[in-house]
């Protein structure tokens, strides 16, 4: 295995340890849930990221239709995606902002983690108009479907800001939300502290291999530009009573490409404190069986996703990284979706594979009274 190949692996194994010792723990004290109404301002700045929530308001059926997602501010440009909480897909979100505050965003649906299709091709499906309100950080408006058939009043309201921090010299930067509502702000130390760790380990780990290139006679070759360490968590998932987030970690180390990979992480609160769930917590006492049930899914998935280890043999069972932990995992109210980093399944040049399972094709293996019982509701 090349060197730099070692290197990310021993930096993710280590940070994905860090991780798991953070947030196996506490933090205490989280509020029950509220109304997008309650939620506390946030106020926009330009070229930043943010988490929001989201209600389509159905009065024909008196119901709320509930969306998440994260979107970024780009001057008069906006970008982002988001999810339906009770659908089965992901959408891409593409609009303007004027100088006076309206906006105009395309929901736009594509391949998606959920509905994997190559041959899928990007369509409008529906249009949000409304205002930005910056320092309440909100958007009201009315969303229309693209038939023009269907309209509910939308309300779109940011509730976490994420913080980037880069060195001033190294390609070395972490990227984390930061939440302002006290549902969830109680995680904001234990993901600072986290990401601390990683920025500073990961400029200890460049200014080492800076110093391994600085005997190197190739002129084209700039260490300090080249070799790069960047660690992002994003948030999956939000509800009141439990969190999923996926943390994507990059090393390039110099070698013939740079390397990923991924660390899912959910919490579920119990009582006053947070706890990270395991896979295990989620299903029912006998084992084999759900991790047979789930293995045979996730193959079915990367068959279908053309992943090469899987096509020629090279992987035939993935229930080793199942029950040591070792596969990374993010859940939503739909499903679970399984994250396979560059050579876990297939080349590198096939990138990372999703594979979605659906929570009904798990329903008779998941606890009725563990994190996935509500579902079967």
């Amino acid at each position: 295995m090349p060197n730099n190949q070692r290197l990310f692996l021993f930096r993710f194994f280590v940070i994905a340890l860090f991780s798991f010792a953070l947030f196996c723990d506490k933090p205490k004290g989280m509020a029950q849930g509220s109304s997008l109404q309650s939620l506390p301002p946030l106020s926009v700045k330009d070229s930043t990221m943010y988490c929001f929530l989201g209600e389509l308001q159905d009065q024909a059926k008196s119901r709320i239709i509930a969306l998440q997602g994260d979107i970024n501010f780009l001057g008069a440009a906006i970008e982002g995606k988001y999810h339906y909480n009770g659908g089965v897909g992901i959408v891409e979100i593409k609009g303007k902002i004027a100088k006076d505050g309206s906006v105009s965003i395309n929901e736009v649906t594509s391949a998606g983690e959920f509905s994997y299709n190559p041959d899928h091709k990007e369509k409008i499906t529906a249009k949000i108009t409304g205002k930005l309100d910056r320092a309440q950080g909100v958007i009201t408006g009315s969303w229309v479907s693209q038939d023009g058939k269907t309209t509910f009043p939308c309300t779109m309201r940011l509730v976490a800001r994420y913080e980037k921090k880069k060195h001033p010299k190294l390609v070395v930067s972490t990227a984390y939300p930061v939440f302002v509502s006290p549902e969830y702000a109680v995680l904001n130390d234990s993901l600072a502290r986290w990401m601390k760790a990683s920025f500073d380990s990961s400029v200890v780990s460049v200014k080492s291999l800076i110093e391994e290139y600085k005997g190197m006679n190739d002129l084209s070759f700039k260490p300090e530009e080249r070799l790069s360490e960047t660690n992002d968590v994003g948030v999956y998932h939000l509800t009141p009573t439990w969190v999923s987030m996926s943390n994507l970690a990059y090393t390039d180390g110099g070698g013939a490409h740079g390397n990923y990979g991924y660390d899912g992480i959910t919490w579920q609160k119990r009582g006053n404190a947070w706890k990270r769930v395991k896979l295990q917590e989620l299903f029912t006492s006998d084992t084999a069986a759900y991790y047979k049930k789930i293995n045979e899914l996730l193959f079915a998935g990367l068959r279908k996703r053309q992943a090469s280890f899987v096509m020629d043999g090279s992987v035939k069972d993935l229930r080793d990284g199942l029950r040591n932990g070792y596969q990374s995992w993010v859940m939503r109210p739909s499903g679970i979706t399984f994250i396979f980093p560059p050579y876990a399944v297939a080349s590198y040049a096939e990138g990372s594979l999703e594979v979605f399972v659906p929570w009904k094709a798990l329903k008779d293996y998941l606890r009725s009274d563990g994190l996935a019982g509500e579902f079967l509701k």
